[in-house]
């Protein structure tokens, strides 16, 4: 068997630890927000996955080797850009779509187009006052991440082009 240096970043496992987080996070908010009971021996054991540290460690060393590959900052963002606004626009068509099925609250048009327009950059941490009625006070939670994640990429990108290279005294080994 010949091992080669080049890593095959496509045959991995990352997935499962993905869905298995996802679960974790989803398992925690429903739990939360519907105010369900804790299944007693389910639960113990989905909450020793912890999500939210896993999706931060996965995304860590995944955009790591994402900007070793890159050859420059232009090519990193388009990468990035492409991994998250088509999926996120989705998202943002079915939670308009359904909002709009559901809601039974007047709606103010102008706010609903500001709010989408939100969602789907960078400013899903603004919610209109009318649509604070609609499910826990905001259609998609969820989506503050994005801005979150967007800050992340970006400081990686620069904190690996400074770190790259440095002694390992500047790593602090």
């Amino acid at each position: 068997m010949v091992e080669s240096s080049i890593i095959d970043y496509k045959r991995n496992c990352l997935n499962t630890f993905r869905f298995i987080a996802a679960i974790e996070v989803l398992w925690i908010h429903a739990l939360y927000h519907l105010e369900l009971s804790d299944i007693p021996i389910l639960g113990p054991i989905i909450e020793f996955f912890p999500g939210v540290p896993i999706f931060f460690t996965l995304s860590g060393f995944l955009i790591w080797h994402s900007i070793e590959r890159s050859n420059n900052f232009c090519a990193y963002a388009k990468k990035r850009f492409w991994r998250i606004y088509p999926e996120l626009w989705v998202a943002v068509i079915l939670e308009i779509v359904v909002l709009l099925i559901l809601y039974k609250q007047p709606i103010d048009w102008l706010g609903l187009g500001l709010f989408t327009f939100g969602q789907a950059t960078i400013f899903q941490f603004w919610t209109p006052d009318f649509l604070r009625g609609y499910a826990c006070g905001t259609p998609n939670g969820a989506l503050w991440t994005i801005a979150i994640l967007i800050q992340f990429y970006f400081a990686a990108f620069f904190i690996h082009k400074w770190m790259k290279n440095k002694s390992k005294m500047v790593w602090g080994g």
